[in-house]
């Protein structure tokens, strides 16, 4: 189902959640309609490489996807970091 937003259709959501002490990681995953919107932070004293880490979470869930439907690999989609 739809959601809006001040009467705009909410077409992205991006999850953003704490990092807390003694979990360097945080991984926030929410869908919207046809679309699951993943998002990444980290104590960068303690995660190397948080791209590496997203884009092979993407690309595990991409090949889940894949697995369950039964369909071919989607295109690669860009993945935003900062």
């Amino acid at each position: 189902m739809p959601l809006y937003l001040g009467g705009a259709l909410v077409i992205a959501v991006h999850p953003l959640g704490p990092i807390l002490d003694g979990t360097p990681l945080n991984l926030s995953v929410m869908s919207q309609q046809d679309r699951l919107d993943i998002g990444a932070i980290a104590c960068r004293e303690t995660v190397a490489d948080l791209g590496a880490i997203t884009t092979g979470f993407a690309r595990a869930v991409e090949e889940l996807r894949r697995v369950a439907t039964g369909r071919p690999p989607a295109p690669s989609r860009r993945i935003a970091s900062a």
